[in-house]
């Protein structure tokens, strides 16, 4: 009867349902109606990972992500299994062609690694309206990319886009990021990790003009200058802030945490900093009392005094993560698993944040 299958068709849904692949899933999907429509209101084909290399349905062997890809966008079954929402194939084997079979209504493009995507496939799939929806792109360590194809991914998506990763995108410039400035103003996450085209300019516009940014990465960016950083002072949402490997000084630190411009700030990244001193820390604990997560791995300037005043404020009770390695006048406070450490900060756990 009814309320049978239906307790049936419940202990589908939730038992056996999120043990399957993909793969197994479309199969599963195709045995009949009633588990078509189990499947499709589990929203499993919302969030479709085509990350790993081989792919096998009904005895055809898929050698790419791109082939997996044009199954879908041809299968019957797919277009009832409803939209799906978020596409990943983290260095995945997917071309500039296959691009243009991404499912229509994205909101999260995840294309990290995939070495094989140049400028000619991100304009193909925004000219095609497959980056329209978008809300999050990843793009890391996409070498073959330049402003070209990643100015078209920003200016289909417009106001939509929340997340940005441009993360080793080394041939993107600030021409990217002023059309990210214009196009996107609702933007929330940016990552440049080790982007050598992008200057002060870029630090300049979004701290100018992205008001509501909460989280701003500038990994390895060796090309920028300590008074470019300056202006980050006026991005008062910040949660993260990550300027490793950065040159910058006391004078930016104590600018940027003066008091009212980081009071938001979770997430706080300085290693490798190397020119900054305990001035730093004490600027850092006079302003920055949300910090749960704090590293200054390899400042060998750092003593005693400055770790001593970041416990004593707000944020010493809240930080779970503190990191300060390679600090050599700390020495004392690293011995016996870090004693001395977790005396000061009562709630850490990880003081191993850098590697």
């Amino acid at each position: 009867n009814a309320e049978y299958m239906g307790t049936r068709m419940e202990n589908v849904t939730k038992y056996i349902l999120p043990q399957l692949t993909l793969r197994e899933l479309f199969l599963f999907a195709e045995t009949a109606r009633v588990i078509l429509n189990a499947v499709k209101e589990s929203n499993h084909f919302k969030k479709v990972n085509l990350s790993e290399p081989y792919l096998k349905v009904e005895g055809h062997v898929f050698k790419s992500a791109g082939e997996w890809l044009s199954f879908l966008g041809k299968s019957r079954i797919t277009k009832q299994l409803g939209d799906t929402e978020e596409f990943k194939c983290e260095f995945g084997t997917i071309e500039n062609g296959d691009l243009v079979n991404l499912p229509n209504g994205l909101k999260v493009l995840n294309l990290n690694g995939c070495h094989k995507i140049t400028d000619e496939g991100l304009v193909a799939a925004a000219g095609a309206g497959k980056c329209s929806s978008l809300e999050r792109f990843e793009s890391y360590w996409n070498v073959n990319v330049s402003d070209n194809g990643i100015c078209a991914v920003i200016k289909s998506a417009k106001r939509k886009l929340l997340h940005m990763n441009l993360s080793g995108c080394k041939y993107i410039t600030d021409t990217t990021v002023k059309t990210l400035v214009r196009s996107s103003p609702n933007v929330r996450y940016i990552d440049l990790t080790r982007c050598p085209g992008v200057t002060c300019v870029s630090i300049a516009v979004i701290s100018e003009q992205l008001k509501n940014v909460k989280a701003l990465i500038l990994y390895a960016n060796n090309q920028l200058q300590a008074n470019d950083y300056v202006c980050i002072k006026r991005l008062t949402q910040l949660e993260v802030l990550d300027l490793c490997g950065g040159y910058i000084s006391d004078t930016e630190v104590s600018q940027i945490a003066a008091k009212g411009a980081c009071e938001h700030l979770t997430k706080l990244n300085l290693t490798w900093c190397s020119g900054l001193t305990d001035t730093s820390l004490c600027a850092v604990a006079d302003s920055c009392h949300k910090l749960t997560w704090f590293s200054m791995h390899g400042n060998t300037k750092i003593t005693e005094k400055g770790i001593r005043a970041l416990a004593a404020s707000p944020c010493g009770k809240l930080i779970e993560g503190l990191d300060v390695r390679g600090c050599v006048h700390l020495h004392d406070l690293l011995v016996d698993h870090y004693a001395g450490l977790r005396q000061l900060f009562p709630n850490a756990q990880k003081f191993e944040l850098h590697s």
